[in-house]
């Protein structure tokens, strides 16, 4: 009976791998006539903005600004047209956006991030249907 049972085992774990290798799931090398496509998406585009000072809104501090420069990453050329020609209209809404901010809003690593996803979604929206990857700040100081 124990035999048997050894068998029984051996057999259904012999078929298992067989069916296995024959699917491509087990074993490393590779089949013949098997090719594998690569598809170059190209390096990311980087749209530099110049520098700029915004006045932010007045709480505990006098007359708080802050002066920036930002990069902005697009996946393609197309999409660094389309983020060049949104430019003016890019400065000025995140303009407006910083002048409601405080300063303590942007102090820190955490407010400058912020600051990041808030502008990435303001430009995602100006230029849609195109997208941007990122927004990098060249420089952000609070004074």
């Amino acid at each position: 009976m124990i035999a048997l049972i050894v068998v029984a085992v051996l057999l259904g774990g012999g078929g298992t791998t067989g069916v296995l290798y024959m699917l491509g799931l087990l074993g490393t090398g590779d089949k013949p006539g098997r090719q594998v496509a690569v598809v170059a998406l190209g390096a990311p585009v980087l749209v530099d903005f110049f520098e700029a000072m915004v006045d932010l809104k007045v709480g505990g501090c006098r007359s708080p600004y802050l002066r920036y420069a930002m990069t902005i990453e697009v996946p393609s050329g197309s999409d660094a047209a389309a983020v060049g020609d949104a430019q003016a209209r890019i400065v000025d809404t995140i303009q407006q956006n910083l002048r409601s901010k405080e300063r303590q809003e942007l102090v820190g690593v955490e407010g400058a991030d912020r600051m990041r996803n808030e502008a990435r979604e303001i430009v995602n929206r100006l230029i849609a249907p195109a997208r941007i990857n990122g927004v990098l700040f060249k420089k952000f100081v609070l004074q």
